[in-house]
C-alpha cells in the first residue's frame, strides 16, 4: 500500500524522471517528463498489492 506520496515522488526522481504536476482524485496522477516526452503515470490511492513500488519502478523502467 502506498503510504505516502513522497515514496513515490521519489522514486520516479531517482530514475531521472521530472515530476511537473501531481493531482489526486481515486488515483494519483503524475505528469512525468521522461526520455520519450511527456507521460502520465496513474497509481492507485489505495493500492490492494503489497508490490505496487516494484510495480511502478518496472513501469518508469519501460519508459527509460
Amino acid at each position: 500500500m502506498i503510504k505516502h506520496v513522497r515514496d513515490v515522488t521519489n522514486l520516479i526522481k531517482s530514475m531521472g524522471f521530472t515530476v511537473e504536476s501531481m493531482d489526486r482524485g481515486k488515483h494519483y496522477k503524475f505528469r512525468l517528463t521522461t526520455p520519450q516526452g511527456k507521460k502520465m503515470l496513474v497509481v492507485s490511492v489505495t493500492a490492494s498489492d503489497h508490490r505496487v513500488m516494484q510495480n511502478i519502478a518496472k513501469t518508469l523502467r519501460s519508459w527509460l
